[in-house]
């Protein structure tokens, strides 16, 4: 896990951003968030004991904050104390398989479904999947060129065998990264949800070129935890609500389906959302793609 890394290692590291109730930490080669249970799982989440109510910028918590480690204790601008020593590893559940097409199919519909009343006005869920109702016209103008370019680039990928063939020109990444405010913006999290579904489907060497690329153009537009969750994303691996989304699409299974959208939009602004729209606008192009398969048969 790459939180409990940075705080096993040695290396240096501050703060570099805050939030009621979590801080990203930064080191020169890691970044990682930490909060109490309520900030979730994930590859860059480490939950912590924290005091009952904390609200880290009333007490006095800054970005560039120092910090210093020792004995599985957290010591932070030589005011406060935090125990790691629960911090557990997170792990995401491998990915299934085999996929079933037609129980894909009926899952993202009940997604939609969903979507069309929950999707914030906000954010690149709704343009990304040609859902009515946002707020931002000038984003949504922003993204029109490259989401569809993106969906091009899906198409290719996905039609040839592990999908090193298609991966083809990446340059409409840059007019995705960094569009849309926030702490990570909704370009940059489009782009982590569609690497983790194409890790999901099987494509991993076309996931980490896509990773790369959007990272490196984060780190370009100066937002280091962008790129980070990005290089986490390019290995698979996203928040655990991401996680529990896509496999539920996956096994066709939309019990849950409810309960986990909900906790998607705990997740930043807008991130959860457009993350899912990155995932749900490859799973389209797959599905579609294997209904041609099957038709041509």
């Amino acid at each position: 896990m790459r939180a409990l890394a940075l705080l096993r290692a040695e290396a240096p590291c501050k703060v570099v951003a805050v939030f009621a109730r979590s801080f990203y930490l930064q080191s020169a080669d890691a970044m990682a968030c930490l909060g109490g249970p309520e900030i979730g799982t994930g590859p860059l989440n480490a939950q912590i004991e924290t005091p009952l109510g904390m609200d880290w910028p009333a007490s006095g918590l800054r970005p560039g904050a120092q910090c210093r480690r020792g004995a599985g204790t957290l010591y932070l601008a030589n005011r406060f104390a935090l125990s790691w020593h629960g911090a557990a590893t997170w792990r995401p559940a491998p990915w299934p398989t085999r996929i079933v097409p037609a129980a894909l199919a009926r899952a993202l519909s009940h997604l939609e479904s969903e979507w069309t009343q929950l999707a914030p006005a906000e954010g690149l869920a709704r343009p990304a999947l040609g859902l009515p109702g946002h707020r931002r016209a000038g984003i949504a103008l922003a993204a029109r060129a490259p989401l569809a370019e993106s969906r091009r680039w899906f198409a290719g990928v996905l039609g040839c065998a592990g999908g090193e063939q298609g991966i083809g020109d990446l340059a409409w990444v840059k007019d995705l990264a960094g569009l849309g405010p926030g702490l990570t913006p909704s370009g940059d999290d489009f782009l982590g949800g569609v690497t983790i579904a194409l890790h999901a489907l099987g494509y991993a060497g076309a996931a980490r070129r896509l990773a790369g690329a959007a990272a490196s153009a984060a780190a370009a537009n100066g937002n280091a935890i962008s790129a980070a969750h990005l290089d986490a994303a390019g290995e698979g691996q996203g928040c655990g609500a991401i996680h529990d989304v896509l496999h539920g699409l996956l096994h066709g299974d939309d019990t849950r389906l409810h309960a986990n959208l909900m906790a998607i939009g705990r997740i930043g602004h807008s991130s959860g959302w457009d993350i899912l729209a990155g995932l749900v606008a490859v799973l389209r192009v797959w599905r579609a793609q294997q209904d041609l398969h099957r038709q041509a048969a």
